[in-house]
């Protein structure tokens, strides 16, 4: 006896699959919805700043990758991650990935983070993160540039 399963990507998930698909560079960080000046810490990692010029690469043949900070004054170096394109039934799209070692075993546990994938076509793509600070809600926006 054996199982046969089947792993079907709707069109929409195929296409941003292939729109993610390749090297980025993350230009600006923005948040929107609510006044003021933030030091947000993103992916339980480093603050934003350190993130602004970083380098992300998405790997849809195995859904790993990596991104790498070198900013000045900040804790540089690749984290490598498992990635994939999350359908939650909504219409909506997230970008999901786990960090891993460089032999692709987890790191994190349970840990694992989302972004809304606003857009991504013609070498731009635009993530937020939805988040809550003071009982407001507001997006942690992320502006990428294909590398």
């Amino acid at each position: 006896m054996f199982v046969v399963t089947s792993c079907f990507l709707s069109r929409e998930n195929q296409s941003y699959r292939t729109a993610i698909n390749g090297s980025w560079r993350l230009d600006e960080i923005a948040y929107e919805g609510y006044p003021g000046k933030y030091e947000a810490t993103l992916f339980d990692d480093a603050p934003a700043t350190c993130f602004t010029g970083s380098t992300w690469l998405f790997m849809n043949n195995n859904s790993t990758g990596s991104y790498e900070l070198n900013a000045s004054g900040c804790t540089n170096g690749k984290r490598h991650i498992r990635w994939s394109v999350y359908e939650p039934g909504n219409g909506m799209y997230l970008l999901q990935f786990k960090r891993t070692d460089a032999r692709k075993r987890d790191v994190q546990g349970d840990v694992g983070y989302r972004m809304v994938i606003r857009s991504a076509a013609a070498g731009k793509m635009t993530l937020s993160i939805p988040i809550t600070w003071k009982d407001k809600p507001f997006d942690v926006v992320l502006y990428y540039t294909k590398i």
